[in-house]
């Protein structure tokens, strides 16, 4: 439809807006045959979005999400993300995804305050429990499982089918000495997301490597709870 849309007139911003973010969660979620080439072509179609309208927030948050999955250039979707704030400061996606990089950068801190401003601007957003599952992971980072359980929870309480949150459910469970429920999360995880590694998991969200310092703590929870390294 969007490209449909895109045949009946090429200059229409919010169909290459709406058509960039579609490849990019096509990518994200492993949809499409190639993640690589659908980043890609994310990429193409933010550019034109943006090049179209430079007033809008939504153009430059999808062309952010792009650039951060395509090349995994942080700097480049940090300056997006944040214009797309200072185009609109109400605009509860920028700060969900400025936290994003923020906790791939170590400031995990950092990410909860951010999010914790999303949620107040958007307090029924649909995405709500992927912003939770980032509430969690950070949590657990910074050795707050308890809160992390709870996260974890009002996530999938929003949306049981977002496999996310059981893995972050997991890796709490075991840092908490929770064993068969770490392993119970982990099972409800692969029901939906099977055969997923633990660097698998990461590249598809965090666009990193499992050694990355960032996420030491919630790796060994992952791994304490049973899921593979590769």
């Amino acid at each position: 439809m969007l490209e449909e849309s895109l045949r009946r007139d090429a200059q229409n911003a919010e169909a290459w807006t709406a058509y960039s973010y579609m490849h990019s969660r096509s990518a994200t979620y492993g949809w499409s045959g190639s993640s690589e080439e659908a980043f890609l072509r994310a990429v193409e179609a933010g550019e034109r979005a943006v090049a179209l309208d430079g007033s809008s927030a939504d153009a430059h948050l999808v062309l952010g999400y792009a650039v951060w999955g395509a090349h995994a250039d942080h700097a480049r979707a940090r300056h997006l993300f944040t214009r797309s704030v200072e185009l609109n400061p109400n605009y509860a996606p920028g700060y969900f995804w400025l936290g994003v990089l923020d906790i791939g950068d170590g400031q995990p801190r950092r990410t909860l305050t951010l999010l914790q401003r999303a949620f107040r601007l958007s307090p029924r957003d649909g995405l709500m429990a992927v912003w939770q599952y980032w509430v969690a992971q950070a949590s657990i980072i910074l050795g707050d499982d308890a809160a992390a359980v709870q996260a974890a929870r009002s996530g999938i309480a929003i949306n049981p089918r977002f496999p996310n949150n059981y893995v972050a459910l997991a890796a709490a469970f075991a840092h908490q000495g929770l064993d068969a429920d770490a392993r119970e999360m982990l099972e409800r995880y692969h029901e939906i997301s099977p055969n997923r590694t633990i660097e698998q998991m990461l590249w598809a969200t965090q666009r990193c490597d499992v050694d990355r310092s960032a996420f030491i703590r919630y790796v060994a929870g992952l791994r304490k709870a049973g899921m593979l390294r590769h």
